[in-house]
């Protein structure tokens, strides 16, 4: 027995909290708006206070607070003539004012009016059936609340905001270095330079101008350190092989320009046989001014274009 008493409430509890969590409810900011009637609540300190006598509403009044409850009178819903047409303040019937209600998008159901004991009268459930009363009333503003709480709203699906769109990042190229001198294969002018090469930005491995004077083939001395580096690294690789190719600028007579560069290149090669490297590994040649690695169109550039570069291969 007692545990049928038990589950007795237990149902009728959780019936009340699933009548609880869907029932509709006033939105107290609506009731605070100038045209929201007076009469059926008002809203102080952000509760709502209901009017406690029994009141009649005129269509334009019963649409205001039918939108308080959050409903919105459907398009082609069915309302009585004295709803959709009347002006005058009118008490409707339990069963007029459910057809009402359905009209503003409000739905019950027969567990929910099984719950609705007060006001008495307004509808019974037989059978699993609702049948609505027929005579004409006027609730107060308390009791038609209670009715409203019977009702519920369709459930509003959730706006599930679109995943935002990811625009994959352009690939990373990978760089490709077989001569592992820094610099990426696809822009390095100078391939296959031997570890330990000084090189410049283009990857090539090149002998600058400031090794000679101005308009002179003759190495400068306080730069035979760095030419020491090159030794090194052909006594380090004793396979490789140099060419010495010698390059000017555009200032001065192409003649002139083609003999200065074979001679500078000429003096780099002397200077690697002269500290120890086999003169069969060397060979060098002149281009003058035809293959600048810089437009000359700067003195820096015509600077960087005055240079010596060294072409390595493998025996």
């Amino acid at each position: 027995m007692k545990k049928i008493i038990c589950f007795v409430f237990c149902l009728a509890f959780c019936l009340a909290i699933g009548f609880t969590a869907w029932a509709v409810e006033i939105d107290p900011a609506a009731v605070k708006a100038e045209n929201f009637p007076a009469s059926y609540a008002t809203e102080k300190g952000g509760n709502i206070v209901f009017g406690k006598s029994a009141t009649a509403y005129s269509p334009d009044e019963m649409d205001t607070i039918l939108k308080a409850y959050g409903g919105t009178l459907q398009a082609d819903a069915k309302v009585p003539a004295s709803y959709s047409k009347g002006k005058a303040a009118t008490a409707y019937s339990p069963d007029l004012t459910h057809e009402i209600l359905t009209a503003y998008g409000f739905s019950t159901t027969p567990e929910a009016i099984e719950q609705l004991k007060d006001p008495a009268g307004y509808a019974t459930v037989k059978d699993g059936n609702i049948v609505f009363g027929k005579a004409s009333t006027a609730y107060g503003a308390e009791d038609f609340n209670r009715v409203m709480a019977a009702y519920r709203l369709p459930e509003v699906p959730a706006v599930v905001a679109p995943a935002p769109v990811v625009i994959p990042p352009p690939p990373v190229e990978k760089c490709i270095d077989v001569d592992e001198d820094g610099i990426c294969d696809n822009v390095d002018k100078c391939l296959g330079t031997p570890k330990g090469a000084k090189i410049d930005e283009r990857g090539c491995w090149v002998i600058g101008v400031q090794f000679f004077d101005f308009d002179k083939a003759v190495l400068r001395p306080d730069h035979y350190a760095e030419l020491n580096e090159v030794v090194s690294v052909m006594k380090a690789n004793p396979d490789l092989r140099v060419e010495a190719d010698g390059h000017t600028c555009d200032l001065g007579r192409e003649k002139y320009n083609q003999k200065l560069s074979e001679r500078r290149a000429k003096a780099v090669v002397d200077y690697l046989v002269n500290n120890g490297i086999d003169p069969q590994r060397l060979s060098w040649k002149g281009f003058g001014e035809t293959q600048p690695a810089y437009p000359n169109t700067s003195e820096e550039n015509r600077a960087k274009n005055r240079r010596v570069e060294l072409t390595p291969s493998i025996n």
